[in-house]
């Protein structure tokens, strides 16, 4: 046992088997009795096999570790790898399904928006499948200078008024979506006007959600009030 866990030791009977390693993400639940989410929220979706060609749908799964054998592990692994890349881009991720078809296509479906509240999760058939979802809730701080960056960064619209109504006690805020790079990046208060300006206390309110700004731009977080007093992800 490692970290305890159970660890498997090949055996000289076991020379011509493949072994996949994958490590588990323990920032997601996943389900396998269940695919696809009946009347859920609005997702994207990848192929992770090539498209059906002389009968063969499941052809070099982009997971694979030996380029070519299909396996659901690898698959959902590389499906929550997909997830938090989307969430860390500010594209936004909370969750996926995965499903091969009963013609060996496999594909990952990823919701950018809370699936908590929106439709049901349903088994859709084929021959596997699976929901996976971030655990729990995450609690939010204020932020006012530098940046919001990996699992702190907010990574949706909807998740910008959760932390919103948590950190401000404002509900259902008027979210606007920016893409600027004078701002910074992710989930922020804006009141126009230099950090303590008398300017800065007298101008309306603005909740925003940026897709830009951040490292390696001229947007940063600011004290509150003034033009950007990020909301970010206490983790």
């Amino acid at each position: 046992m490692v970290d305890g866990d159970d660890v498997w030791i090949p055996q000289a009977a076991d020379n011509d088997r493949k072994i996949s390693i994958v490590r588990k993400n323990p920032d997601f639940e996943c389900d396998a009795s269940v695919n696809f989410m009946s009347n859920g929220p609005a997702y994207s979706q990848i192929s992770l096999t090539d498209g059906c060609s002389n009968g063969t749908c499941d052809a070099n799964p982009v997971y694979a570790s030996d380029g070519q054998t299909c396996d659901r592990e690898e698959a959902i692994a590389y499906c929550q790898a997909t997830c938090e890349e989307r969430a860390t881009s500010g594209t936004g991720c909370e969750g996926f399904f995965f499903q091969k078809h009963d013609n060996g296509h496999e594909i990952c479906g990823f919701y950018s928006n809370d699936m908590d509240d929106q439709g049901q999760q349903i088994w859709g058939g084929h021959q596997q499948g699976a929901i996976c979802q971030r655990k729990g809730t995450w609690s939010y701080e204020v932020v006012t200078s530098g940046d919001c960056t990996g699992t702190a960064l907010i990574d949706s619209v909807d998740e910008c008024k959760q932390a919103i109504a948590d950190v401000f006690g404002v509900q259902d805020a008027n979210v606007e979506q920016w893409n600027t790079s004078a701002y910074a990046k992710g989930c922020f208060k804006s009141n126009y006007g230099n950090p303590g300006s008398a300017q800065a206390a007298s101008a309306p309110t603005r909740w925003v959600f940026n897709l830009d700004g951040g490292p390696g731009t001229s947007g940063h977080c600011t004290p509150e009030p003034s033009y950007a007093a990020c909301i970010c992800r206490d983790d």
